[in-house]
């Protein structure tokens, strides 16, 4: 994830997750590595890999496979062309 705010690597963060069908799901993460990108012109961001907690649990790994459902339909998607 990008953000604007820094992380500390071992946080434990709560993201919601909600699809346009109105499903929607939390799931905790842990904040696996973080580094600093410095912006050229705009403010630093900080980009950090996460580690779902959620993938421990049979109800947690449903939840995850069904986000990555969810983002693979959607980015399967033919995107229409300009007229």
């Amino acid at each position: 994830m990008e953000t604007r705010s820094p992380v500390r690597v071992g946080e434990v963060l709560t993201f919601r997750f909600t699809s346009k069908d109105g499903a929607s799901f939390l799931l905790r993460a842990t904040v696996a590595h973080s580094r600093t990108i410095p912006g050229p012109i705009g403010p630093v961001l900080y980009s950090s890999g996460l580690e779902f907690a959620a993938q421990r649990t049979l109800m947690g790994q449903q939840a995850i496979k069904v986000l990555l459902d969810k983002i693979d339909r959607i980015l399967a998607f033919p995107k229409s062309l300009p007229a």
